[in-house]
């Protein structure tokens, strides 16, 4: 089963981000030695972003995804794998 962790982006609006999407990017952070500031520096964002993803309250955009996947050797699909 996938494990999903629900936030309110506002009162009408919830967003389902899914929990093993911060977990292999933190995984894939440890596999390549990368700290969430390196990370943030590569993506040309803030590290709290990069925090924000690792803890499931925000997610990655789609070229986002996209340059970790480069950055990281893994092909995008990785990042939503689910954890066993």
């Amino acid at each position: 089963m996938n494990a999903v962790k629900k936030i309110s982006q506002s009162q009408n609006t919830k967003v389902i981000i899914p929990k093993n999407i911060g977990i292999n990017i933190s995984i894939a952070m440890q596999l390549s030695g990368l700290t969430q500031t390196e990370l943030s520096k590569r993506l040309n964002i803030t590290q709290a972003e990069v925090s924000y993803w690792i803890k499931g309250k925000r997610m990655p955009n789609i070229l986002e995804f996209k340059k970790m996947s480069e950055i990281f050797k893994k092909p995008m699909e990785w990042f939503f794998k689910e954890i066993e």
